[in-house]
């Protein structure tokens, strides 16, 4: 299959044709059987129609939600990779696995075979670093990841929906008043249900397309969404009784509204909600004075993406892997980069930082190039008694603090990167 994944050109667009194709030509021959009249008389009941057009929307609903699965995976991860990797040299893999990977003893011999060449690399060493490197995200960001939690999806969606779809047309069989009323698997839903069950789909359905069009897809993506359809009735009836509405058309419409939230905005609604009532303090990030909210370029938005994924703290984001960062939140490889750069400076001057900016120092990278090698023309005395004088303290304490980010390695690591 893998090879069959990584052909592109006519004959993918040729599969692609014939995939929708027989798609559509499965959706008519089962709607042209079940209701045309074409299964035999024995088999015909209300039960086996709803059930086999039930059974055709629910494929076709999955089919929805995995195509954008399909198609991170084919293009848009690689493309992620492909451009991450292009940060990085031989050199720069080597030390990244130096910085990053000291636990992993193979990666550990390769950087103790550069240390022995007194940093020469040959084309052995390259190519080992190089499918190290490759290994690493084989193994980290593969397709086999992601193996499990669609199967997950795929299992729980297909119970849920196929509640929802027979449901439906059980319930309006039902209202039409016509014969025996079909239960499905003995379970009667109701409109309320119903609302919850699509609301959820919806919110799935959207998200998906969303985070596979912004490269941002992950595998615990797919398990949140199987969470979200295993509590969408019961999240639904809740709503419908909190409202007061029961199963009427306005609890309906309650729970499709609320089923399409995510768990992080319904999360945040009801804790506005409960902070306003005066039950719970609302406190936001900006309280703090180390959080990533307070590093220039960082919105609230983005803020969220990044804590999300452990890193709340300017000091956790130094610390973070940017690579893993970069993939796991969707954020772009460079702007994680130019981060890491200004929360390393950060560490340094903190709030401050901003009042560097006019000095044209944006992220400590900036401070290693000028104390390296100020640029012609510039006094850097002078400078340095500027930038003291800017930030409150004495002209030493800023020769200080310069001297230390310069000979940070981590600092010429990621100013490395940046000029890759």
């Amino acid at each position: 299959m893998r090879w069959w994944m990584r052909c592109g050109g006519l004959g993918l667009v040729a599969a692609t044709g014939l995939g929708v194709a027989a798609a559509l030509a499965l959706a008519a021959g089962a709607i042209a059987v079940i209701g045309g009249g074409l299964l035999p008389v024995a088999w015909r009941t209300p039960r086996t129609d709803i059930y086999g057009f039930a059974l055709v929307c629910v494929v076709l609903a999955l089919w929805l939600l995995m195509v954008p699965i399909l198609s991170y995976l084919r293009q848009g991860q690689a493309r992620k990779i492909a451009t991450i990797r292009g940060f990085y040299s031989a050199e720069l893999i080597l030390r990244y696995f130096d910085q990053f990977w000291r636990g992993r003893a193979e990666a550990m011999a390769l950087v103790a075979a550069w240390r022995a060449a007194d940093g020469a690399i040959d084309d052995a060493l390259r190519a080992r670093a190089d499918d190290s490197f490759a290994a690493f995200f084989e193994e980290e960001f593969g397709g086999a990841k992601f193996a499990a939690p669609a199967m997950l999806l795929a299992a729980i969606g297909f119970i849920v929906l196929f509640f929802g779809f027979a449901g439906g047309l059980a319930l309006a069989e039902r209202l039409a008043g016509a014969g025996v009323p079909v239960r499905p698997l003995g379970v009667q839903m109701d409109l309320v249900s119903l609302a919850a069950i699509f609301g959820a789909y919806t919110w799935i359905g959207s998200d998906v397309i969303l985070r596979a069009h912004r490269l941002t897809l992950h595998p615990t993506d797919l398990l949140w969404y199987a969470l979200r359809l295993v509590v969408a009735v019961p999240l639904g009836q809740a709503v419908a009784q909190i409202a007061g509405s029961g199963a009427g058309q306005s609890g309906a419409f309650l729970a499709f509204v609320v089923s399409m939230f995510s768990f992080d905005s319904i999360a945040r609604t009801l804790t506005g909600v409960a902070a306003r009532a005066n039950a719970l303090p609302e406190a936001g990030p900006e309280e703090r004075a180390d959080v990533v909210l307070k590093l220039p370029g960082v919105d609230q938005e983005g803020a969220r993406t990044l804590t999300m994924e452990g890193v709340g703290t300017i000091a956790q984001l130094i610390a973070a892997d940017p690579v893993r960062l970069s993939i796991q939140t969707g954020l772009a490889f460079e702007y994680v980069l130019g981060l890491v750069d200004a929360a390393l400076l950060w560490r340094c001057v903190g709030a401050q930082l901003d009042l560097l900016r006019p000095f044209g120092f944006i992220g400590a990278s900036q401070v290693r190039d000028f104390v390296g090698a100020p640029p012609a023309g510039v006094d850097a005395a002078q400078l340095y008694s500027a930038v003291a004088t800017r930030i409150g303290v004495s002209e030493q304490g800023v020769r200080n603090a310069f001297t230390m980010l310069a000979a940070d390695p981590y600092v010429a690591f990621v100013g490395d990167l940046l000029t890759a």
